[in-house]
């Protein structure tokens, strides 16, 4: 467990808002902090994912932190099927891996381009919500980082290989490397990551290839719009309490 003095200072406050979205807020989070309870009502509802003693590792992360690159490429790199919890968003899904000592991978990403990409991909979703929700999903799992392995953004999506390799020394585990360097296997990866998602969401990604240019066109005029309102004085609180987290996740990665 880490030091007291090395987590960010309290739990954020729920986003304003209504009544009943105030309440379904703090309800959401107290199951999704609580491992028995959060696997029990998602095993009902039918959650993919989830994790459970047979899980061989654990890869999890806010959204859009390069969760579906970091499963499709871990998958793509495997030679046999291995069962991978992944993308509850969940902060009980990293507890829980920590408690059955399975291999456990943090994801995380720059705040603001995270919460930009989040709002992109769900439109009812406010900009000061995502941020509250970026800062409860790592206070929350901030007490066993050390047992885990944390990549950033840039070493997911570029450096794979490198995350599996901290894997297996962390954990002794022996999963087969991705070689980015290898056209072949960033190509199956893209289709694996469209796959994935058409199959669980009916959708794919935001950066897929399969989508029109004028799609990403409008993506990219909507990301403008965001970036401009990122400066707005109600954001200003969150936005530091965001990326002060970020720095500390920055200052735990091993340098190589």
């Amino acid at each position: 467990m880490n030091s007291k003095d090395d987590m960010p200072n309290g739990l954020s406050l729920p986003p304003a808002g209504s009544f009943p979205g105030h309440i379904r807020w703090i309800i959401r989070r107290f199951v999704a902090s609580r491992p028995a309870l959060y696997r029990q009502i998602k095993n009902v509802q039918g959650k993919y994912g989830l994790v459970d003693q047979e899980t061989e590792i654990v890869i999890e992360g806010y959204p859009r932190c390069a969760n579906s690159f970091a499963e499709a490429a871990f998958r793509v790199a495997q030679e046999r099927k291995v069962k991978v919890a992944h993308h509850t968003h969940a902060p009980a899904q990293v507890i829980a891996g920590v408690q059955w000592n399975i291999p456990v991978v943090i994801l995380f990403r720059d705040p603001d381009d995270a919460v930009i990409s989040r709002v992109l991909r769900s439109k009812k979703t406010r900009l000061k919500d995502a941020y509250s929700e970026y800062i409860w999903f790592y206070e929350t799992i901030w007490p066993v980082l050390g047992q885990c392995v944390i990549s950033n953004f840039e070493t997911t999506t570029q450096e794979m290989g490198t995350v599996i390799q901290a894997v297996n020394r962390k954990f002794g585990t022996e999963f087969k490397e991705f070689d980015p360097s290898d056209p072949s296997m960033l190509d199956e990866t893209k289709a694996l990551i469209d796959r994935l998602s058409l199959r669980r969401t009916g959708r794919p990604t935001n950066y897929s290839d399969g989508h029109s240019r004028q799609y990403h066109s409008e993506r990219k005029k909507r990301k403008e719009a965001l970036k401009e309102r990122m400066g707005e004085v109600p954001l200003r609180g969150v936005r530091v309490k965001a990326k002060r987290i970020s720095d500390k996740l920055y200052a735990r990665i091993p340098s190589k």
